[in-house]
């Protein structure tokens, strides 16, 4: 079965769907204790590789890489939510989708710290690439 969570930014100028193998109450969220997660809301991070994760804007949404430059933290170009991050491999999109921008988001359980900082890039791209979700950004004008 495939449960399908739907979300939105503050100003609603991007909707998220996130299509998971679980339904909120059996996820596992995360939250990363890392300076810069912290500054942006601490998102509760959500991923499912069996699903897929749907992030339609209106205008292309920004972009900044931080870290170990390898991911790309999503905002909404309008009011600035952290919508979650992606990562290319291989012309793929896989990403992670910011949990408490979904409209049942209270149904979700408590988040689990994670503490990516202590990763080796390589390590992070490993465990990236096991447990995020095949994403697509749509820009409808």
């Amino acid at each position: 079965m495939t449960y399908q969570h739907k979300g939105r930014c503050s100003c609603g100028q991007v909707s998220l769907e996130f299509h998971s193998s679980r339904d909120l109450p059996d996820q596992s969220p995360r939250q990363c204790d890392c300076d810069y997660c912290a500054s942006h809301g601490k998102p509760i991070l959500l991923s499912d590789p069996a699903g897929q994760l749907v992030v339609t804007s209106s205008q292309a949404v920004a972009k900044e890489t931080q870290g170990s430059g390898q991911a790309q933290m999503l905002f909404c170009p309008g009011c600035g939510n952290m919508l979650g991050a992606s990562l290319e491999n291989d012309s793929q999109i896989i990403g992670v989708v910011n949990g408490a921008l979904l409209d049942e988001a209270n149904r979700l359980p408590a988040c689990q710290i994670v503490s990516p900082k202590k990763l080796s890039a390589e390590e992070k791209r490993t465990r990236w690439l096991s447990i995020w979700t095949p994403t697509k950004i749509i820009v409808r004008s």
